[in-house]
């Protein structure tokens, strides 16, 4: 059992980063307890749509909102500067906030 949600991205992503998931306590045996999940963060200055709509609560139109914002603006300096884009919900956000990430 774990603590949070998480979604799986595609395993040969290019531009990503790597967070690992810590198990909840549980008293419940898992053979697989020793083997923590991994998933990967999407760089958001060189993700592409395909790759932004591999996670959770990112649908093909904010996908592209995201990308249009970057080609617009240039790349971004952080995550927070994808709230200004019309058209992200709070939730999208927050799944920008933990999947993704920038250089």
């Amino acid at each position: 059992m774990f603590i949070s949600i998480y979604w799986y991205t595609y395993n040969n992503r290019r531009n990503v980063e790597e967070i690992v998931f810590i198990p909840a306590e549980s008293s419940e045996t898992d053979e697989n307890a020793d083997s923590p999940n991994v998933v990967e963060r999407v760089n958001l200055n060189a993700a592409e749509a395909e790759d932004l709509i591999g996670l959770m609560f990112i649908d093909e139109e904010q996908a592209e909102l995201i990308i249009s914002y970057r080609e617009k603006n240039g790349r971004f300096e952080s995550i927070e500067e994808t709230a200004q884009i019309e058209g992200i919900l709070p939730v999208t956000y927050k799944t920008l906030e933990e999947f993704t990430y920038v250089d």
